[in-house]
């Protein structure tokens, strides 16, 4: 795992952004590091982009659930938090994306359009595993430079600390210029 001085920045107000689009979720720390966790995806945190977090969702404690709701804001949900369960996954997540064959690009072809509905997502690469898309406003949560990406079954990590959850294959699958591409077998080139 990445050491606490090296970790990557958030843009905090995307993230602040993705929290209410999601309308829940749970920031916790343990030994020393700090997280935040939603449905759709888990950053492990600078403690001044955690603290900066915790400000602008003005959420009193750490590891409680919180919600939207209407009129308030983010509010304390009765859902229980087991941050234990979650922690283990994202570390499961993190040791798995180590395998080099984990390692996957970005293909630079957006997904505008699904079921005539706007979308934004970015489509990603790995010559094992596929094509994954995942919502461009995660990935822009990220400051600072992408130097690693690492696909995982249903989602991606970043640089090794944010785990991103993918979105339904079925965006990219019934897109009709990025369909046929799938089609296309990965053939290594091979040196004279």
């Amino acid at each position: 795992m990445i050491a606490k001085n090296e970790l990557d920045w958030v843009d905090v107000g995307k993230v602040v952004r993705n929290l209410k689009d999601i309308g829940r979720f749970i920031q916790f720390d343990r030994d020393g590091e700090h997280y935040l966790l939603t449905d759709a995806f888990i950053l492990r945190l600078r403690w001044a982009d955690a603290f900066k977090i915790q400000c602008k969702t003005e959420t009193e404690r750490r590891g409680v659930w919180y919600q939207t709701e209407k009129g308030k804001g983010f509010v304390e949900s009765p859902h229980t938090a087991d941050v234990d369960a979650y922690l283990e996954k994202y570390i499961g997540g993190m040791v798995e994306a180590e395998d080099p064959v984990r390692s996957t690009e970005p293909t630079g072809l957006d997904v505008t359009l699904y079921r005539d509905m706007p979308a934004s997502a970015m489509l990603f690469f790995n010559k094992t595993g596929g094509y994954i898309a995942v919502r461009r406003d995660f990935v822009e949560m990220v400051k600072g430079p992408i130097r690693a990406i690492d696909m995982l079954p249903n989602a991606i990590v970043i640089n090794g600390q944010f785990y991103l959850a993918a979105m339904q294959d079925a965006i990219w699958e019934e897109n009709e210029f990025i369909k046929p591409m799938a089609e296309v077998t990965w053939v290594e080139a091979k040196e004279p």
